[in-house]
């Protein structure tokens, strides 16, 4: 007669710990087997230094490992973390990142207000405030090709502030020269001389998403305004 076996706690428990541990020891081959390299940072968000894909006291933590000698960063990690948008990663990037974790800042980049002692111009970066959704474009990079032209790349960051899915958001980026698109992720996008049409998907409540584009033209290029498309 054939004997029916049975599974008792004590052999459910073993089972299950041993599971634990074959997945625990394919995360670390997972881990170890993956490159990391500068490109794994250049999608994302503005803010979003350690790549997970948020914007919390971690990123502020990088910067200032960074600035203490205990961590080295990639240079779109850098970019991401250059949340003035001063061309270069300070303690003042930190603070506003951990400004911004507690929400005492609403929207990155963020520049203090200019005043008449201290006016300032930043054209490298724009940022829109429409009710609960803003949106900010920043040229992160830029680098001359073989033909003479510049191209560059641009970061675009939206955010929803309120209680409520968005959906079909779209801006209008205008520059200072005319561009053609080289490449774009995350998004869609069209041009139209100095003009980019930008659409992305929905965005949930009290998130943030990023996308960006690669364009060239032949002169210097500036961020001449950012609207709702």
């Amino acid at each position: 007669m054939e004997k029916t076996k049975y599974f008792t706690s004590k052999k459910i428990i073993i089972i299950l710990l041993s599971l634990a541990v074959i997945f625990a020891g394919l995360a670390v081959i997972i881990h170890f087997s993956t490159k990391v390299t500068n490109e794994s940072y250049e999608k994302c968000i503005l803010g979003d230094v350690n790549g997970d894909g948020y914007i919390n006291s971690g990123d502020a933590l990088e910067v200032i490992k960074m600035l203490t000698g205990n961590a080295e960063l990639f240079d779109s990690q850098q970019k991401n973390g250059d949340v003035n948008a001063d061309g270069k990663l300070s303690s003042a990037d930190a603070l506003i990142l951990l400004r911004y974790c507690i929400g005492d800042i609403d929207d990155l980049p963020y520049t203090e207000k200019p005043s008449e002692n201290n006016p300032t111009v930043n054209n490298k970066s724009m940022l829109l405030e429409n009710g609960n959704f803003t949106a900010s474009a920043k040229i992160l990079n830029e680098w001359k090709n073989s033909d003479g032209k510049t191209s560059y790349q641009i970061s675009i960051s939206a955010k929803n502030s309120s209680s409520e899915e968005i959906t079909d958001w779209s801006v209008k980026l205008t520059l200072s020269d005319k561009v053609e698109i080289s490449k774009k992720w995350d998004c869609s996008a069209s041009v139209d001389e100095n003009t980019i049409s930008i659409s992305g998907e929905d965005i949930p409540t009290s998130t943030a998403v990023g996308c960006g584009l690669i364009v060239t033209c032949e002169n210097d290029l500036s961020i001449k305004n950012i609207e709702m498309e």
